[in-house]
């Protein structure tokens, strides 16, 4: 069975801010007029920081329209950078007061694919040293380290809710691994 081809009739901007555009477009789908609400987004980046130990940061912040602090890795738009390489090298700073001298892209995901453009590039970071940068006073953020089997658990427990994290853990776990075992080996 073959899915009905969507024709695009008319994108109309409704309102525009520094990160993402909500749109209204309207699509003629095998005769039927169908408006679709969406948002454009600038590309994602998230960074799982390795230190040489083994143990994995993530940071905790308030998220307001959860009500709630979640658990998360470190994560953020390239809206200010060149490259997503270059976003990640400014959050992993930001966020988590680091440097890494490997900073290697791993895979990628859509966000939300039913409402949003937005993709989230995966980078893992090791060989890690204290940086300064400047951030959000704003937004705080508290730094807490995990080991592998810790982040599996609080997964499973429901602990660590965050979409994002989850996926970026599903892609980037076996690299963190294979990380964590050359870091012991040399260790």
């Amino acid at each position: 069975m073959s899915l009905k081809p969507w024709k695009k009739v008319s994108d109309e901007l409704i309102k525009k801010n520094p990160w993402w555009e909500y749109r209204l477009m309207k699509f003629d789908v095998g005769g039927t007029q169908v408006n679709y609400h969406c948002v454009y987004e600038t590309p994602g980046v998230m960074v799982i920081p390795v230190r040489d130990d083994g143990k994995i940061l993530m940071v905790k912040q308030l998220r307001v329209l959860l009500g709630r602090e979640s658990l998360e890795f470190v994560a953020g738009g390239s809206e200010n950078a060149d490259s997503n390489l270059e976003a990640a090298s400014g959050e992993l700073a930001e966020e988590g007061g680091l440097r890494a001298e490997n900073l290697i892209f791993i895979g990628f995901f859509d966000a939300s694919p039913g409402r949003s453009n937005k993709q989230v590039e995966v980078f893992t970071a090791s060989q890690l040293s204290e940086t300064t940068a400047e951030g959000d006073e704003a937004h705080e953020i508290d730094p807490f380290w995990f080991a592998p089997d810790e982040i599996d658990e609080m997964i499973k427990s429901g602990e660590l809710r965050d979409a994002w994290s989850i996926t970026a853990w599903s892609i980037a776990k076996p690299r963190v691994l294979a990380i964590i075992d050359a870091q012991r080996l040399k260790g």
